[in-house]
């Protein structure tokens, strides 16, 4: 009975803010199919070189963007006009809803020149004082919610934020960019855009491509309502991973309600 209870009371509490993130999910299509997919698309694969891949971006990274572009703090004619009328509220629903799109990647690649960028991805260059990119960015370039998702992404629009955080154009982000983008040669800003671009996201098929990031809820939640709801004997953070997961479309997995039985309901003998 008691298990029954549980099970009962955590969908409730979980229903709810699923049903409004589908709400937001919702609001966000509208507006990406109104005005961002113009450059963006809709899966945001974006339109053409110039314009950034939004797919499997950092939903708070994306948010922030949106910000500084409306407050002025980044520059750009055109999305200048794009956010005006954006709420706060609408700004992260864009990011959640574009980051749970399966991120691409570009092809083929001059192999010489990727090599290049690979060293300095991996390595940077201790000669002109350049820090690797993985030392922020991660090893395969996945990023975190304050710093951008790079794998994947179109080289010329790498090297256009290169170029802008070199002049200062660009200085609504971490300084560090500043002078490291200072000291690339143009040589590495076409290698390192260029390498960047060739990598990809290894998701299992059918999930959610954001590394580490559960789709449903944050984990650290769904610990909090473990411990409230139940004295099963597993480690919270275990159930939570497991609870957490999801398919493509963000919603639980299809055996969610058995996972959910399995972990909350089953007492040690």
């Amino acid at each position: 009975m008691k298990g029954k209870l549980v099970s009962a009371g955590l969908s409730l509490l979980m229903a709810l803010p699923v049903a409004t993130q589908a709400a937001d999910l919702k609001r966000a299509e509208e507006i990406v199919g109104g005005r961002c997919f113009l450059c963006h698309g809709m899966e945001g694969e974006a339109a053409s070189a110039l314009y950034p891949r939004l797919a499997g971006q950092h939903a708070e990274y994306i948010a922030k963007q949106l910000a500084d572009f409306k407050s002025g703090k980044r520059k750009s004619d055109t999305m200048s006009g794009m956010v005006t009328d954006l709420t706060a509220e609408e700004m992260k629903a864009l990011g959640a809803f574009f980051e749970q799109k399966k991120p691409s990647h570009s092809g083929r690649t001059d192999a010489d020149l990727a090599a290049v960028g690979r060293y300095i991805f991996t390595k940077g260059n201790q000669y002109s004082g350049v820090a690797s990119c993985t030392s922020c960015h991660g090893p395969k370039g996945y990023g975190t919610p304050q710093l951008p998702r790079l794998a994947g992404q179109q080289p010329l629009y790498l090297e256009n934020q290169l170029k802008q955080f070199n002049t200062r154009e660009r200085n609504n982000d971490n300084a560090v960019m500043h002078s490291i983008a200072s000291r690339l040669t143009e040589l590495e800003v076409k290698a390192v855009s260029s390498y960047i671009s060739t990598l990809e996201c290894a998701c299992p098929a059918g999930s959610a491509c954001i590394v580490g990031r559960p789709r449903l809820r944050p984990e650290g939640h769904l610990i909090d309502l473990y411990q409230a709801f139940s004295d099963s004997p597993h480690q919270p953070a275990a159930v939570a991973r497991k609870l957490a997961c999801s398919d493509a479309s963000g919603r639980p997995g299809a055996d969610f309600p058995a996972r959910r039985s399995e972990l909350f309901d089953r007492r040690p003998p």
